[in-house]
């Protein structure tokens, strides 16, 4: 599964971040946990040993899912402003806001 907006839940702390990718999923997953070591997820998982211990594969969830970069961004950005994620602080995503 690629083109999909996910979430990060720390089963020890309840720190989350919401993100999305093009790649597969599981491939981004990896990714946080183990390889890219800017990612958010990594630096927080690295730094807490506590949260390193309860974090897997199953601490990550699809929430969305979109069939271009466009939507999907949008899609992003919506989920990160309805649930405000701790671990989002540094992430940047579409500002949103409605014309009448």
């Amino acid at each position: 599964v690629s083109h999909v907006v996910y979430k990060y839940a720390c089963a020890s702390c309840n720190a989350c971040y919401i993100g999305q990718t093009h790649v597969h999923y599981m491939t981004r997953v990896h990714e946080h946990l183990a390889t890219d070591k800017a990612s958010a997820v990594y630096k927080h998982v690295h730094d807490n040993p506590e949260c390193m211990n309860v974090t897997d594969n199953d601490s990550f969830s699809i929430l969305d899912r979109a069939d271009t970069k466009f939507k999907l961004r949008i899609k992003e950005a919506i989920h990160i402003n309805s649930c405000t994620p701790i671990l989002n602080v540094q992430k940047i995503s579409y500002k949103l806001s409605l014309l009448i």
